[in-house]
């Protein structure tokens, strides 16, 4: 049986709150959904693989971008979701035959959004006169297109009354360039890189935050310390003591004290937990999208370990999978927001030099959360990590991280 990748890609607006996710997928045709025989199409056929653990926990109840073939365009297999989560992606390579069209307008009568996908000329579909009554949003791809290609692009949809999505977008200069086009959708991992150069000092207000996590990574933890650090912010001494009096402790009487939760959850369990909700404060006006991935990415890295690297089972890889995140949350280079923070050196080489076993566990997660295919199959084949796993373990790893926000 062929395994069916998957991974989710945020398409923001312009404040970079998340819109939406594009799942991208390969199986057989590159990042398009799997062909199926036309007879077996059925609510069945949606509900395996990717959809087993749910089309909402894995998009958080947003909508969700899914690019489907001209074969199953035309089968209507588009209609097996519901109208008012899907947004069906037709490639602009997809020459817009009678059927094809017939296709869409069934598909805009039942309800459905279509956006032409991977635009980089003005083609065919472009040159139609009845464009708008098709598709409604067009992605611009912005790795085979240069700024005047966009500009020309961008005017004709616009005055054809089509929404701009910028996808591949890479750079903050290109997210910048996007939001000149007018763009109303963003795609890509832009906002990844820091929105800017040099590096920026930490405000004060996320000081105590960062403070945290540095005590929280001392051997052993100094809990009294810890706890006053936890008392200097309400909100996070309000979130530690509803989580450790929640269903999924059942401690027979009410924990009241920071000092008692701290020492009831344990070392791991409190570098964990405080480590999310200290990122989490971290973030000002960065995305919270970042802290999303970073847990994803942990849990990912944590699950690759549990099963492949059993000489990794004394470190925290979670951890691993978060901090490679925090230069992008503090607005500056790794090594320097990494400086003062006691972890273990084999996740610092990692983290920093890109070296060793450990290092590829995590190139490993960010190759799959990219949906660099390819990668991920020399990766895994280097690991010895069996492919087939892959999607189980993202899959988990999406749904806990929603989880975990949730708490």
């Amino acid at each position: 049986m062929l395994t069916t990748f998957f991974a989710r890609q945020p398409i923001m607006i312009r404040d970079l709150s998340v819109h939406a996710y594009e799942i991208l997928f390969r199986s057989g045709l590159e990042g398009c959904f799997p062909e199926v025989d036309g007879n077996h199409a059925t609510t069945s056929v949606i509900t395996s693989s990717f959809l087993d653990v749910g089309l909402d926990a894995l998009t958080g109840g947003k909508r969700v971008f899914i690019n489907f073939t001209e074969d199953l365009l035309t089968k209507e297999v588009p209609m097996l979701f519901p109208a008012d989560q899907l947004v069906v992606e037709v490639l602009e390579s997809v020459p817009p035959t009678e059927a094809v069209l017939a296709a869409c307008r069934r598909l805009k009568q039942a309800g459905y959004t279509l956006a032409l996908d991977d635009v980089t000329t003005i083609s065919p579909w472009l040159e139609r006169s009845d464009l708008r009554e098709l598709v409604s949003i067009a992605k611009i791809d912005f790795v085979r297109t240069d700024a005047a290609q966009r500009f020309a692009l961008a005017r004709k949809l616009r005055g054809a009354g089509i929404e701009l999505l910028a996808e591949k977008v890479e750079k903050i200069e290109d997210f910048a360039h996007a939001a000149e086009l007018e763009c109303k959708y963003f795609q890509g991992f832009f906002f990844h890189v820091p929105s800017v150069h040099s590096s920026k000092s930490v405000p004060s207000g996320r000081m105590i935050h960062l403070r945290l996590v540095k005590e929280l990574h001392a051997d052993p933890i100094d809990f009294k310390r810890l706890e006053e650090l936890v008392k200097l912010d309400v909100s996070l001494s309000f979130r530690l003591l509803r989580f450790i009096n929640s269903a999924a402790f059942g401690f027979r009487s009410r924990i009241e004290s920071i000092h008692h939760a701290l020492v009831l959850l344990g070392e791991r369990e409190v570098r964990r937990w405080v480590t999310l909700v200290a990122m989490s404060g971290m973030l000002a006006e960065r995305p919270v999208e970042l802290l999303v991935c970073a847990v994803i990415r942990g849990r990912l890295c944590e699950s690759l370990a549990k099963l492949h690297r059993r000489d990794a089972i004394d470190l925290d890889l979670f951890l691993l999978g978060m901090f490679s995140m925090l230069g992008a949350i503090l607005e500056q280079p790794l090594e320097e927001a990494l400086q003062g923070i006691p972890i273990d050196e084999r996740i610092r080489a990692a983290l920093l030099s890109g070296e060793g076993p450990l290092a590829e566990l995590l190139q490993l997660a960010i190759a799959y959360e990219k949906g660099e295919w390819e990668r991920t199959s020399a990766l895994a084949g280097h690991l010895g990590v069996a492919e087939s796993q892959l999607p189980r373990l993202y899959a988990d790893a999406v749904v806990w991280s929603s989880q975990a926000f949730s708490s």
